[in-house]
């Protein structure tokens, strides 16, 4: 199942160039398309890139397990199989025989109402099923899943197209009614959208576990050597970043040894965007599991509601590496004043003293990337932080984190100021020029130096890394989690955790949007997550007002 890694590699880029090729055919994809062929191609397109993402693996990596959060890659495979087996094949194909009898037991995730499930930390320590052996899985779950998607989405149609017919049906003073065959197609489409968004979500997952599994390698190995990276500007362990952001108290690297200028650029200097607050729409109506892939949404995102958001200010792009580590030249690590009482005790405990992945060689700093180790660029987006680390930060720089309404204002708003000057087909198309999975990076990059243009103000705000907020993983006001198992998809994660919105370098880009609400604990540090600054404001400039 490994191939060479210069040949997974090809393979790999070949495949991201088709992901978004298929993205733009599913969005021109006409109203009245059947939903079965559209859906089919997409299912075949998500699920060949999964297996695309493991082309670069040796064989011994597809077993390895660093801690309980980290899950091996094979498990990774057949957990999303398991995914379509049970919530799809078995209830809604006729003669289905499941794989394997005791696969529901080790590739269940969470699902209380599926059955046991083997436990999380122990997903390691499993020889068997072979690798060969989740592929074949794969390979027979997608057989069955053309057959489903042939036999009962054959002819179902789009949502939009059957309220028209029966709109204009019932005009004629005929009877409109749905056709029940085509409303349980479309609730099995509804699934199968589900489903594929599941997988890219494990894709993301398949690509930071990959990174911590090679991190503890001694060794360093990369896990393809041919991305795209940017060429670092080092800096020695132990100093600050001259001409970085300092601190709202003015003592940002007071007495520490600074680099010369010239060894210190930044993209721009860090500014602050205003926008005049007020009540504003958060959310989605999610009143069902949408049938088109382009108009899904999960139940966390919705129902839409009104809330107060206050005048605020918020930066402009990501703090990077550099204004980062002025934090720790500072003694960011050393100052309780700065950190919530948790996030204290837990860098005491652990012994924290810069983000994951950062190490001293020879006096130097150096991170790991799936590209292997490469030298700190103070550029790029600071990135493998925890919740605490971004709020000691941001407290450090004297401001804040943002809200996720605040987040999702700006991003709201530069949607549809973008739409209004041309550059997307309509305020709903989320497929902007973010760093993500697509672009083949897979690490953040950094900001561009020049002036964003009037309609683009907020730069960074989809892709690169997921953005903290300070807004705790809660339900909005009237959400009611779905019956049965797929109900415990989010809502019972609604506790002790926080928001982090925007996406990152691993993300999928027809995967992301502005209402999308990703969650962690505030522990957390093996995402591509990192920090955007905020502030509170009596008199926002330039003015930026909703609606």
């Amino acid at each position: 199942m490994a191939t060479t890694a210069s040949n997974g590699s090809a393979a790999a880029r070949a495949s991201v160039a088709s992901l978004g090729n298929a993205s733009d055919n599913a969005s021109n994809a006409s109203a009245g398309q059947v939903l079965g062929v559209c859906l089919g191609d997409r299912y075949r397109q998500i699920r060949s890139f999964s297996e695309t993402l493991c082309r670069p693996l040796e064989i011994e990596d597809y077993g390895i397990q660093t801690m309980a959060d980290v899950s091996p890659p094979k498990w990774h495979l057949g957990h999303v199989s398991w995914f379509f087996e049970t919530f799809l094949l078995v209830p809604h194909l006729p003669g289905y025989e499941v794989f394997h009898p005791q696969f529901g037991y080790l590739f269940n995730s969470y699902y209380e109402a599926v059955g046991e499930r083997h436990p999380r930390p122990q997903r390691g320590l499993l020889s068997r099923p072979t690798v060969a052996e989740v592929y074949r899985y794969r390979t027979y779950v997608d057989r069955a899943m053309e057959r489903l998607m042939e036999t009962r989405l054959k002819e179902t149609r789009p949502k939009e197209t059957r309220l028209q017919e029966t709109r204009l049906m019932t005009a004629q003073g005929k009877e409109g009614k749905d056709d029940e065959e085509a409303i349980a197609g479309e609730a099995i489409a509804a699934l199968i959208v589900l489903g594929l968004h599941h997988e890219q979500q494990h894709q993301e997952l398949l690509l930071t576990d990959l990174k911590h599994i090679l991190a503890l390698n001694p060794l360093r190995p990369a896990y393809r050597r041919d991305l795209a990276t940017v060429q670092a500007v080092t800096v020695p362990a132990g100093t600050a970043q001259a001409g970085t952001a300092q601190a709202g108290t003015g003592q940002a690297g007071t007495g520490q040894e600074r680099l010369p200028q010239n060894q210190a650029i930044l993209p721009r200097e860090l500014e602050y965007v205003g926008f005049e607050g007020g009540v504003v729409e958060l959310g989605r109506d999610v009143a069902a599991w949408e049938s088109r892939f382009d108009a899904f949404a999960f139940d966390n995102e919705g129902p839409k509601h009104r809330v107060y958001v206050g005048a605020f200010a918020i930066a402009h792009r990501l703090i990077t590496n550099g204004e980062y580590l002025e934090f720790i030249a500072a003694g960011g690590y050393q100052q309780p004043q700065h950190w919530l009482s948790e996030g204290w005790g837990t860098i005491l405990n652990a012994g924290w003293e810069a983000p994951l992945y950062w190490e001293k060689i020879d006096g130097a700093w150096f991170v790991m990337t799936l590209a292997g180790l490469q030298p700190l660029n103070l550029h790029e987006p600071v990135c493998h932080v925890s919740l605490y680390e971004a709020d000691a930060y941001a407290s450090w720089a004297g401001k804040r984190l943002p809200t996720e309404a605040e987040w999702e204002l700006v991003a709201q708003q530069q949607l549809e100021q973008c739409y209004r000057a041309g550059q997307l087909a309509s305020p709903e198309q989320w497929a902007l020029q973010g760093n993500f999975v697509e672009r083949d990076h897979l690490h953040p990059q950094p900001c561009p130096a020049e002036q964003p243009e009037p309609h683009v103000p907020i730069q960074q705000l989809f892709g690169d890394v997921w953005e903290w907020t300070q807004s705790a993983y809660l339900p909005y006001p009237g959400f009611k989690a779905a019956v049965g198992a797929i109900g415990e998809y989010n809502g019972k994660f609604m506790c002790s955790q926080h928001v982090l919105r925007g996406g990152s370098c691993a993300t999928s880009v027809s995967h992301i949007r502005a209402t999308y609400r990703n969650f962690f604990p505030p522990s957390t540090r093996w995402q591509f997550a990192g920090i955007r600054l905020a502030q509170s404001v009596s008199n926002p400039r330039p003015i930026h007002r909703p609606g």
